[in-house]
């Protein structure tokens, strides 16, 4: 079997949710597969350095299309062409990791879909993004042969709003990488002093957006030293995505007179350097499809706070603190409470790094290929 796998996002210089999924899929699957024949399909405009995908296997071999991404984007949405045989010769499978609509003459087809934000919280996106991302959602759903959701809340999701029948939907939970561990490396002093982390802080992780409840973690991470004088800083990791110019603006207000840091992107190895130090991961999203941050904290032995809404309770299970993301109130709690009782710490630490080891990408690999050999059979 020649699968073809969309790869424009799993080589990207700063890979956030989707491109994470992408890329630990494929490096899992050419450590379990050495039958299948893959082609991983990029383009040269998602690599900011400009530096080529790696050859990761034998079987696995990379086709860098020297086509602009962004205007592939559109004329595939719109008009279904050029299709990407045209590139990289015939395949019998085409995999999508991601809703970004790709044409193919094969009959076999596995997209994933990570969230449905954009059908249910529309508000957090630009209008444009808007539309490419439903035209894309729609188009890529009902051109699949089988869907992969990353959750259980996900394939309710598919289900609910896109009226997809469960008999074509498969569910397949990511997994935290190899690096995300709880064993301290040599690196992680440095990477400490680095970044002047010498005291205890909570640690927020995540793409700086609307959707991802910054503003009420700020309000209440300052009422919390506030009133309860708690010791910890508030560090926060990711870039800026889409409409972040006030979430912006609002940290560089309250980092004038509050313990805020703000670190930026960060690669894997310097981000579970960060993640291990952390006295609990802040995650109050107000809707994830997974919520990537809280298994790669809880593989990292960290404490987490997340919302008990959309797909994070599902992963946390009792092995977290789970808010009310829309409550400032119960969120400023949680940080106060987590903060003084260092034995409720000690035991989420160990409660979540039990529950994190049924998760592995090695078992997504294996189930994904399955997905494939229903299509092949």
């Amino acid at each position: 079997m020649r699968v073809g796998i969309d790869a424009r996002l799993a080589f990207w210089d700063q890979r956030t949710g989707t491109g994470r999924y992408a890329r630990s899929l494929i490096q899992a699957i050419a450590k379990v597969d050495t039958q299948n024949q893959y082609v991983l399909i990029d383009t040269k405009s998602r690599h900011a350095s400009g530096e080529a995908a790696p050859e990761l296997a034998p079987n696995l071999v990379t086709r860098r299309l020297n086509w602009d991404d962004r205007l592939l984007r559109v004329a595939w949405l719109a008009t279904r062409r050029p299709k990407i045989e045209l590139a990289v010769g015939p395949i019998d499978m085409l995999h999508c990791p991601n809703i970004d609509y790709m044409p193919t003459l094969c009959k076999a087809r596995v997209v994933t879909v990570h969230d449905l934000c954009v059908v249910t919280n529309g508000q957090f996106f630009p209008r444009k993004d808007r539309w490419l991302h439903l035209a894309a959602l729609h188009r890529s759903v009902r051109d699949a042969s089988l869907i992969i959701a990353v959750s259980n809340h996900t394939a309710t999701g598919i289900r609910k709003h896109l009226n997809v029948e469960p008999k074509r939907i498969r569910v397949i939970p990511e997994a935290p990488a190899h690096v995300f561990s709880s064993r301290p490396a040599v690196a992680d002093s440095e990477i400490g002093r680095q970044f002047s982390l010498e005291g205890p802080y909570f640690l927020f992780v995540g793409t700086l957006e609307p959707r991802k409840n910054i503003s009420r973690l700020l309000t209440a991470f300052v009422e919390a030293r506030r009133k309860a004088h708690i010791p910890q800083a508030l560090v926060i990791v990711g870039r800026e995505g889409w409409l972040a110019r006030p979430i912006a603006q609002e940290l560089r207000a309250a980092q004038a007179t509050e313990d805020i840091r703000v670190l930026g992107y960060l690669p894997d190895v310097a981000l579970a350097s960060v993640m291990r130090s952390a006295d609990a991961l802040v995650y109050p999203a107000i809707e994830e499809g997974f919520g990537l941050p809280v298994v790669e904290a809880m593989a990292c032995g960290t404490p987490v706070i997340t919302s008990r809404s959309s797909a994070m309770a599902e992963l946390v299970g009792n092995a977290g603190m789970l808010v009310n993301p829309f409550d400032v109130a119960e969120i400023r709690n949680a940080l106060i409470g987590l903060s003084q009782d260092g034995r409720m710490r000690d035991e989420m630490r160990a409660l979540g790094y039990e529950r994190v080891g049924q998760y592995s990408w090695e078992r997504v690999a294996i189930e994904t290929i399955a997905v494939y050999g229903e299509l092949a059979a």
